[in-house]
């Protein structure tokens, strides 16, 4: 009876040894899981604070090299890019590259040498007036005017006609196929020609679109 009583015991120690022995193999198990958790966590913190670090610095190295937003008189490429945010074109491409109208609500071909453009009713400025044909026509002299990106894009055009608000037409030197593919520039308000060219009294044409800077 008593070396039952014993081997019961035996056993029962046994059994307690090995419970405590996978218990503290799995806490150190769990710990160890922790601490990779923990390293892993401030190894993606490091790196996040040294990615916001470059884009910060990045983001004030492009601002102080813009000297205006005018996209008519900056060559700069961020400002070329940002422009797209807040002026609407004649037109814009869709992310297969179709063309995909925009302020223009139809653009005919009259002949080889003549396009009618024809804008949408109810486009306005930021300012809440209406976009007319005075500005696209506008915003083509002082494309040609100027020294910018979207000068060669439009140099075959070589004069405008207004025939109402809503419609102007674009003549050009000499046929060009596809040449709607070129009316994807900004267009701005049209404002006194030298207050226009003076970024220190104009340094922000009044945009087309609802995002405002």
């Amino acid at each position: 009876m008593f070396i039952n009583l014993g081997e019961k015991m035996g056993k029962i120690m046994r059994y307690l040894f090995i419970i405590i022995v996978i218990a503290i193999v799995g806490f150190a198990i769990y710990k160890g899981i922790e601490a990779q958790k923990t390293e892993k966590k401030e190894e993606l913190k490091d790196k996040k604070a040294v990615q916001e670090n470059t884009v910060q610095k990045d983001l004030r190295l492009a601002i102080s090299e813009i000297d205006t937003f005018n996209p008519y008189k900056s060559n700069n490429r961020n400002v070329q890019e940002v422009s797209k945010l807040f002026y609407d074109s004649i037109l814009t491409f869709d992310q297969n590259y179709n063309l995909k109208l925009e302020l223009a609500k139809d653009i005919q071909k009259v002949n080889e040498l003549n396009y009618r453009i024809i804008l949408v009713d109810n486009a306005k400025f930021s300012d809440g007036t209406d976009i007319t044909s005075k500005d696209v026509e506008f915003s083509v002299q002082q494309i040609i005017a100027g020294n910018n990106p979207y000068k060669d894009i439009i140099q075959n055009i070589v004069s405008t006609t207004i025939e109402n608000d809503k419609s102007i037409i674009f003549t050009l030197k000499e046929p060009k196929k596809d040449f709607e593919y070129y009316l994807n520039f900004p267009i701005t308000k049209k404002i006194d020609v030298e207050v226009f060219n003076d970024k220190n009294r104009y340094p922000i044409p009044v945009q087309s679109r609802k995002i405002l800077v």
